[in-house]
């Protein structure tokens, strides 16, 4: 899972029709295989809280991971700036957001366990491979947001009818 003691992980999210968003994290398997997670999030009111998401999602499985494969290093990538200034600004001003309550949490967690985190900004669309897969695994997840909200709007149909 790990590249040595790091643990290099890309982000991401999508939102459709400017609703239905997803979001993903992959990292490396044994150096050369890629593995992530695909997470539909219904209606969010834009890419950025889906960017976030995806960020929080990444954290929540390396503070998982590092107790069966102990890593010194996490590095996540988005290619979300403006999710990279946020979570500086949660950090520094303790904002009331819940999600970035959380995303700072999980950064301390993992940090007082001895294992470095950074969140860096890459440039999104330059063929880099993680953060393709990670996009990939973003529109899937917001594709399902829209099918979820489709079979529950056919549902409520077919109770009515």
């Amino acid at each position: 899972m790990a590249n040595g003691e790091y643990l290099h992980m890309y982000t991401d999210g999508s939102v459709i029709d400017h609703a239905w968003a997803g979001c993903s994290f992959v990292y490396l398997e044994h150096g050369n295989i890629w593995q992530g997670t695909s997470i539909a999030l219904g209606r969010l009111p834009d890419i950025t809280m889906a960017e976030l998401h995806g960020i929080d999602a990444a954290l929540f499985f390396a503070l998982n991971c590092h107790e069966e494969t102990p890593v010194e290093r996490v590095d996540i990538y988005t290619d979300c700036k403006r999710a990279v200034q946020l979570i500086a600004s949660y950090k520094l001003d303790g904002t009331e957001c819940v999600l970035g309550k959380g995303i700072v949490a999980s950064i301390e967690v993992l940090e007082s366990n001895g294992i470095a985190v950074s969140i860096v900004w890459i440039k999104g669309h330059s063929d880099i491979a993680g953060n393709d897969e990670a996009d990939r695994l973003a529109v899937m997840g917001a594709r399902e947001s829209i099918h979820r909200a489709q079979q529950e709007l056919s549902g409520k149909a077919s109770q009515t009818g």
